[in-house]
């Protein structure tokens, strides 16, 4: 590659990195508005992860200020929703990532705190839409698990971007330890979403002047309750009953008593 190749090559790399640091700004501040997005690092890979998180955090970075702060509330709770159309869109839009990543060719959007985000909506979140009521819609929690847990070590540079990262954004990161059977990661999200549902009750108590997503404050209560209600499941049942018939499972007869109480509750871990 001659010198001019490689300088119009870094020219296409900073174009897509500003392109992309456009729209993470947008996506950003329309979900924390008072987040600053200068702290957090990324490659020149958000380009490719980028089309992950629009997606899934549902933003138009296009869109004029007045359509967003009144799109913004339909979206967060659209969000925490899905259908038949919803999960057929993901299949075509996303499956073809989703096979790249198992073939380890997403690698490189490890390299950055939202690149790894991206990567565990499309193991996590992704084959649960795409697969619904299927093996396959929890063969690649291991894949989203490893990287959560990855990043949360310690000796994980990331680790400080992840504590980092605005609320609605971190409470995806670390959906794959409630998915997790086993206990040691539930109780690992007992912890975490507790201290967010606290620390966020603290800042609303500490800043009274400062306007705060009330939203917000719900669903992380709900998550809380979510972890909390995940745990006591797999201390008890060291599984999630609701997945036996699913993955072949036969269950014990303390699960089949609860599977027959649980249909008539609104208490459905799959």
């Amino acid at each position: 590659m001659t010198q001019i190749e490689k300088s119009l090559s870094n020219v296409q790399i900073v174009k897509k990195k500003t392109r992309c640091l456009f729209y993470l700004h947008n996506l950003l501040q329309y979900w924390s508005p008072d987040y600053d997005v200068s702290v957090l690092e990324t490659t020149e890979s958000c380009d490719e992860y980028l089309e992950v998180l629009t997606y899934w955090f549902t933003i138009d970075p296009l869109m004029s200020n007045a359509k967003k702060k009144n799109k913004i509330e339909q979206q967060k709770v659209t969000l925490m929703m899905y259908g038949k159309n919803v999960d057929e869109h993901i299949k075509k839009e996303f499956e073809y990532l989703l096979v790249k990543g198992t073939k380890k060719e997403l690698e490189h959007w490890k390299k950055d705190i939202l690149g790894r985000l991206s990567l565990i909506i499309l193991f996590d979140q992704f084959p649960r839409n795409m697969y619904r009521h299927s093996k396959q819609s929890y063969e690649y929690d291991p894949l989203a698990l490893a990287l959560c847990l990855d990043t949360l070590d310690p000796e994980n540079p990331l680790l400080k971007q992840l504590k980092l990262l605005p609320t609605w954004f971190a409470l995806q990161f670390y959906m794959p330890l409630i998915h997790s059977e086993n206990l040691s990661n539930q109780l690992q999200s007992v912890q975490i979403y507790s201290e967010m549902y606290h620390n966020a009750i603290a800042l609303h108590r500490d800043h009274p002047d400062k306007s705060y997503d009330t939203f917000l404050l719900t669903i992380l209560l709900r998550m809380k309750k979510i972890a909390l209600l995940h745990k006591d499941h797999i201390s008890h049942f060291g599984r999630f009953p609701e997945r036996n018939a699913i993955l072949d499972r036969k269950s014990t007869p303390n699960e089949i008593a609860f599977l027959e109480a649980a249909q008539t509750s609104t208490s459905n871990l799959k």
